[in-house]
């Protein structure tokens, strides 16, 4: 298992694709065109507050991931939020990959590398939507 930063051009197509799939569209509402996921890619690139990351397992992409400073998204008004406090938006897109035994393994390796990345951090977050069944069951 391997993490990387999401790169234009390579990552384009597994992320259009993933976000148009029937099973991701309704959670991550970002499903469109190939265009617009190329812009969305591109601001998150350039963005200073979150980055995007592919996970791969031997290689192959399993998963698509936001790393961010919670402070400054949307998440950090909803409770006492420290500085240094990390977020994670986590998605497990290639179905091939899916399933108990890869989330933990998965899950585990962002949290600690959102511990290790900066060592202020105390506190790393996700907020999984409440509709989002799957990710309770």
């Amino acid at each position: 298992m391997s993490f990387r930063k999401a790169q234009l051009p390579r990552d384009l197509n597994g992320f259009h694709r993933w976000h148009n799939d029937p099973a991701i569209a309704p959670v991550w509402e970002l499903s469109g065109s190939k265009a617009s996921h190329q812009e969305y890619l591109s601001k998150m690139e350039s963005d200073p507050h979150q980055f995007p990351v592919i996970g791969e397992f031997d290689g192959i992409p399993f998963g698509y991931f936001e790393i961010y400073w919670t402070a400054e998204d949307r998440l950090g008004p909803f409770y006492d939020v420290d500085k240094f406090d990390r977020g994670a938006h986590m998605l497990s897109a290639n179905a091939r990959f899916r399933g108990w035994r890869y989330f933990s393994a998965w899950s585990r390796s962002i949290v600690h590398y959102c511990f290790l990345a900066d060592l202020n951090t105390q506190n790393v977050m996700g907020e999984p939507r409440a509709d989002n069944k799957k990710c309770w069951h």
